[in-house]
């Protein structure tokens, strides 16, 4: 016998993968991409944490030229990401900054929202997130402002954090004990 009952459907909001550097974050991430409905780029973001910083330097986002300011700001800051980790939306400023302005879309959330779900449509999927391991040390301001979101943080055993840093000096500039259980 067969039942009908389906749970509850999860959450749609937005996914983040935080944790140490060298803690599986990546790994998770690929095998994330892989689900037929989610969609992380390739990268990390970084942009989220200096855009509430300088919040009120952009003005009134209902305004086109202050989404287009937003935009240009995540650019200079992840200039790689946005140009190479986004595989299913182009990023032009100015188109962008048009399209999410008639979609209105008027706060940072919503803007960087309407930037990776439009990035999940062009890859056929449904559902958003981002994996940048040192937003761990930024979950309240996430949650403030994806407050459906799921965050998953990973979390490994610092001694083997530790020796996947010695195995990356190059990358991470750890030589020492000491810098390997700063990270």
């Amino acid at each position: 016998m067969t039942s009908s009952f389906s749970p509850p459907s999860r959450q749609q909001g937005p996914i983040f993968i935080v944790g140490a550097p060298r803690s599986g974050t990546t790994m998770l991430q690929y095998r994330l991409r892989n689900h037929p409905h989610i969609s992380l780029p390739t990268g990390e973001s970084h942009f989220f944490i200096p855009l509430y910083r300088n919040l009120e330097s952009f003005g009134d986002l209902r305004q086109v030229d202050n989404i287009r300011r937003v935009l240009q700001a995540m650019h200079e800051q992840s200039r790689d990401f946005l140009e190479t980790d986004l595989h299913g939306v182009k990023f032009d400023v100015d188109r962008l900054a048009r399209e999410l302005h008639a979609e209105g879309r008027h706060t940072m959330p919503a803007i960087i929202s309407g930037l990776f779900e439009k990035n999940a449509r062009g890859e056929g999927k449904s559902r958003w997130g981002d994996k940048t391991p040192y937003y761990v040390m930024h979950l309240p301001k996430l949650l403030e402002w994806f407050p459906d979101a799921q965050i998953v943080h990973l979390i490994r055993d610092g001694r083997d954090v530790a020796l996947s840093l010695f195995g990356r000096q190059h990358d991470f500039s750890v030589y020492n004990t000491y810098f390997a259980a700063e990270y």
